[in-house]
């Protein structure tokens, strides 16, 4: 959930027009497909700006976007930017949690504590 966030928010901040520009309205497009063990998460934007990871301080309230995508997804990456846009992507093993056993079993009686 958090790099779907991230892949969202990065193309709602960087990759549209600035307000009141003038042109057709930008869309920002969400994919996500699962395909054997993998799980692609794919955010296609009109921005033309390639996303770069970038260094930031301790205190710094943005620039760990990119650098949480990296430590989350198993592989990430971008297509190159065209006269349309981009696609900024995110892979991930698809992991299944074994069921838990553990049954709900109720109280019988009227017991006080």
């Amino acid at each position: 959930m958090v790099v779907v966030s991230e892949l969202v928010t990065n193309a709602l901040r960087h990759a549209l027009p600035e307000p009141g520009a003038t042109g057709p309205p930008a869309q920002v497009r969400l994919g996500l497909l699962e395909h054997g063990p993998w799980l692609l998460c794919a955010v296609a934007d009109p921005g033309q700006a390639t996303p770069t990871p970038r260094p930031c301080g301790s205190l710094a309230e943005t620039g760990r976007g990119l650098q949480m995508i990296c430590a989350l997804s198993d592989l990430w990456g971008y297509t190159e930017p065209s006269d349309t846009g981009k696609v900024v992507w995110a892979m991930f093993t698809a992991r299944h949690a074994a069921r838990s056993r553990a049954r709900f079993r109720p109280r019988i009686g009227n017991s006080r504590a």
